[in-house]
């Protein structure tokens, strides 16, 4: 949590409680990671309520093939708006247009949480290793 601001916490029941944080969790504390989960998912629900795009969608079947499937393959559907883990936070856009206009609004949401986003493209052929 960023020094000396204000939390806003909203109950069901309607009740808004404002807490001052004015310091962060310690490097190495037990509850850090715990405390990280709630946070980052805090940040994630409110970019959620607030953005809208087209969500990826992806389609499985119950085989376990992982190459070669027809693209007219039945199965069932899913969507992935987001992957959280750890400190590692994804997400899929459907398109390059996508990209380009949500990319800078979501560095904002996050800087408006006191979070820092290194964005980048992951490409895993460099990667791993396999490119230069």
């Amino acid at each position: 949590l960023p020094a000396e601001r204000l939390i806003h916490l909203a109950w069901l029941d309607g009740v808004v409680t404002t807490l001052l944080s004015i310091i962060g969790v310690k490097q190495g504390y037990l509850l850090g990671p715990e405390l990280f989960d709630f946070y980052i998912a805090a940040v994630m629900e409110t970019w959620r309520t607030t953005h809208s795009y087209e969500v990826c969608a992806f389609r499985t079947r119950d085989d376990f093939k992982m190459t070669g499937r027809n693209i007219n393959a039945t199965g069932d559907d899913f969507s992935v708006p987001d992957s959280l883990y750890a400190d590692d936070t994804g997400l899929p856009f459907c398109s390059r247009a996508d990209l380009e206009q949500q990319t800078p609004l979501l560095m904002t949401h996050f800087a408006d949480w006191g979070m820092e986003i290194h964005a980048g493209v992951l490409d895993p052929m460099v990667h791993s290793g396999l490119l230069d």
